[in-house]
């Protein structure tokens, strides 16, 4: 895997699509320093520089599928569990009870956690190039271990998850590249089925009331509290509503309520 390092840019994302549209032979662009990066629905990501944090986007042509995303969140869990030691686990043949008691865990959609605390952020996102048609961004931000005197508590009062896992971050950019291509590859080839249990399994939403949450069109907050109680077919979130009704979410940020 060609891995460009640079030594600052804003956003990992910004610098790949620019680096992917002048046609340079580069699957990753990672970053020492992100000054600028985003999450989800906007939001600004705060990333640890080198040695203390990953901040990396990878370029997949063709895009990502419907469930893409929960494919990644799910190679990245891999990855993650691979650095800490853990034996991989393979998506054949992989039995739900090895994931009870393991720290990692994932967070529906694409969150990973550590002892309950976010140490992974995930963005995908689908874009069009001229010349070089349909591709995607996988941006993906790890925290590998606290700076020394860094505050580990965020806005509102959540704390920040580390990996704790001796691990260079070049070093750390190719095992979740390599378990991100690998995943894409055979999720196009043989589909979503073949990861549904395995994530289902590895996902702290399930069984948890929760909050559900997305800003709508005008700018208003959509919300709905209810019990997770699976994953449909497709990789949607079943929440059943305190009145009996269950809804299907396909997107939007999962709040545990505790």
């Amino acid at each position: 895997m060609k891995i460009l390092v640079l030594e600052e840019v804003g956003s990992t994302m910004e610098a790949a699509a620019e680096v992917f549209s002048r046609g340079e032979d580069v699957q990753a662009v990672m970053a020492l320093r992100q000054t600028a990066g985003r999450g989800r629905q906007g939001r600004r990501w705060r990333a640890l520089e080198a040695p203390y944090g990953l901040a990396v986007t990878y370029v997949v042509p063709g895009g990502l599928g419907e469930q893409g995303a929960l494919v990644v969140a799910w190679a990245v869990y891999r990855a993650l569990r691979k650095v800490k030691g853990f034996e991989d686990s393979r998506v054949r043949g992989f039995e739900d009870s090895r994931m009870k008691g393991r720290e990692i865990r994932l967070k529906w959609p694409n969150d990973v956690l550590i002892g309950g605390d976010k140490v992974c952020g995930i963005l995908c996102e689908n874009r069009e190039d001229v010349g070089l048609g349909r591709y995607a961004l996988v941006g993906v931000g790890v925290n590998i271990v606290a700076p020394e005197g860094e505050s580990l508590v965020l806005e509102g009062g959540r704390r920040l998850g580390f990996l704790g896992a001796k691990v260079a971050p070049e070093e750390l950019a190719r095992v979740v590249g390599g378990c991100i291509f690998a995943d894409i590859q055979l999720y196009r080839e043989q589909g979503w089925q073949m990861f549904h249990d395995n994530y289902a399994a590895a996902c702290v939403t399930i069984g948890q009331r929760v909050r559900w949450r997305k800003p709508s069109h005008n700018n208003e907050i959509d919300e709905l509290t209810g019990l997770a109680r699976g994953l449909n077919q497709g990789g949607q979130l079943e929440l059943v509503g305190d009145d009996g009704t269950v809804h299907v979410v396909a997107s939007g940020e999962i709040i545990e309520t505790r």
